[in-house]
């Protein structure tokens, strides 16, 4: 791929040259970077590719999927709907890259600390970061636009793929455009020491977009009729790139050549050029410098401490854990599942699948919402709302043992600890204070809202059945200490048997729930029960020893 990729910038040399570009040094530097690229790991293959040098294959193989699911819209929509629905897909997907996958490139300075010192002119330097850019984008955009180029051929022209091909470039081009501004806004009004923590929470938030609008928007599409939809170039198209690039697709295709087709296909052609020189020539350099100030501010401030208050966390470490060592462990997890971006980057998403799947739950049928929510106290889903917090803890559990600078946990083997429950059981309570408890309350006021105080014994129920079905879950998983394992070392072996069990053992506690609901003094019954289940279990899993932890 890279050979190829290489190849065809070699037709480009003159252009270079007449930009007086040392071509040589920009070919040098292009090649490096795609083999960096194809090494790197992206956010959505996080588990066993960091050794291996077909990481990005793989991403553009499932971006070529992706592709196929947007050509099936296009053959089944008329020509200017499908292609605004492709081009807006298509925007979106290339600038969430750039903000999610590519902000580490983005943000890097290493380029300045190794290229400069040599004799590289300015221009061949930003020229080599924005076609870098522009080339790893186009072969997303060539695997997202793959299917959708078949699609034109058989349901249209043949002819009209050269302007679509012309119209995916200019998309790209305004893509990066859009992102570079949304970045320099970032840089000039937030903190530059807070602009991964900015990207971090954004990507954060298009996880949840992504996963939330695939679940809801193809829910909402079997209830709009998109293949009678006509899509007109009105006053307020003029201000919508997507909407200009498939108006120059539809002047060509109906030969429509009034007054809006040109106009609208006048901006989708300047436009992405007039962006392309800006980006180079101002955006880029002014950019760049953003990026070393705000390196120079991060190591100004190196060694700095931050007086931040740890009374509250201290006080609940006090109150819930038992021995100094329980309790240490307990305020490490705790500030680690607030600071590290790449864990939050991980377990985040989660809460906002909460919402997601809550929605889904509650109005998946054929009645209007209104008439839903008339009738949602007379039903159940209340027990579903009780458990789906636990899906976030779960995540957290299978995450936390995992990072990159596991060779730190030497720590832990170096101290005279007798017995890692201590640890173990510090993280436990770290997770489940942190993560579970402020979403559980936050859905327990929405349940009391809907179903009122009837169900105020069914929510202090769960809260003891979700913390018994946690410790069932800790004492059947594999023990790990908190950040001490490789990413690349998590175990393939027995998945399918212990999934099982955790489906029969984390499910029957729910089950039984939901066949009490509402019977609260068979609930006060078992309740004692479930005390005991959880002392025990807590007892054995503090009670871990090193033969029993997995390193």
């Amino acid at each position: 791929m890279t050979k190829i990729i290489l190849f065809i910038l070699d037709l480009l040399k003159p252009v270079f040259r007449s930009m007086n570009i040392d071509y040589p040094q920009l070919r040098a530097i292009i090649e490096i970077k795609l083999i960096m690229d194809n090494r790197r790991q992206t956010v959505r293959f996080t588990k066993k590719q960091a050794e291996k040098n077909n990481v990005f294959l793989w991403t553009l193989i499932v971006y070529t999927i992706f592709g196929g699911f947007i050509a099936i819209g296009i053959a089944a929509s008329n020509f200017m709907l499908g292609m605004t629905i492709f081009f807006s897909f298509l925007m979106a997907m290339v600038s969430v890259t750039l903000i999610t996958d590519f902000s580490s490139i983005l943000l890097d300075t290493s380029d300045n600390t190794i290229l400069l010192p040599r004799p590289i002119d300015n221009r061949t330097f930003y020229a080599a970061r924005t076609v870098h850019i522009l080339l790893y984008l186009s072969q997303l955009a060539t695997c997202l636009s793959a299917a959708s180029c078949i699609a034109i051929i058989w349901k249209y022209k043949f002819w009209l793929v050269i302007p679509f091909i012309v119209g995916i470039f200019l998309t790209v081009l305004i893509a990066v455009f859009l992102t570079n501004t949304i970045y320099l806004l970032i840089l000039r009004f937030a903190n530059e020491e807070k602009i991964k923590n900015v990207i971090n929470y954004f990507q954060i938030f298009m996880a949840i977009f992504v996963m939330g609008g695939y679940q809801i928007g193809a829910r909402m599409l079997t209830h709009y009729d998109y293949t009678n939809t006509i899509v007109e170039i009105k006053w307020w198209s003029y201000f919508i790139p997507p909407i200009w690039i498939s108006g120059m697709m539809d002047t060509f295709y109906a030969t429509n050549f009034d007054i809006q087709h040109i106009t609208i296909t006048i901006l989708a052609v300047i436009f992405p050029l007039a962006s392309l020189y800006i980006t180079n020539t101002f955006l880029t350099p002014f950019y760049n410098r953003k990026i070393v100030m705000m390196e120079t501010t991060i190591i100004s401030n190196t060694g700095i401490e931050k007086k931040t208050s740890t009374s509250f966390i201290s006080s609940i470490g006090k109150l819930i854990t038992n021995g100094t060592r329980e309790e240490g462990t307990f305020s490490f997890v705790y500030k680690m599942l607030l600071r590290d971006n790449k864990i939050k980057l991980k377990i985040y998403p989660g809460f906002g699948l909460i919402f997601v799947f809550g929605f889904l739950f509650l109005f998946n049928n054929k009645e209007s919402i209104s008439s839903t929510l008339s009738n949602l106290s007379t039903t159940h889903y209340y027990i579903l709302l009780i458990y789906l917090p636990f899906m976030v803890v779960q995540t957290a559990l299978y995450e936390i043992p995992f990072t990159e600078d596991f060779k730190a946990s030497w720590i832990y083997y170096s101290t005279p600890i007798e017995k890692p429950g201590e640890l173990l059981t510090g993280m436990a309570k770290a997770i489940f204070l942190q993560l579970f408890i402020p979403i559980y309350l936050v859905i327990s006021i929405a349940i009391l809202f809907f179903w009122k105080s009837m169900v105020f014994d069914d929510i202090f129920f769960g809260l003891i059945n979700n913390y018994l079905i946690f410790l069932i879950l800790l004492t059947i998983n594999t023990r790990y200490l908190p950040l001490s394992m490789a990413p690349n070392a998590r175990s393939q072996s027995g998945n399918l048997l212990r999934g099982l069990m955790l489906l029969v053992c984390t499910g029957l506690p729910a089950l039984g729930h939901y066949l009490l609901a509402n019977k609260v003094w068979i609930m006060l019954v078992v309740l004692p029960f479930q005390l005991i289940a959880i002392y025990f279990l807590q007892r054995s899993y503090r009670n871990t020893l090193w033969a029993d932890v997995k390193f």
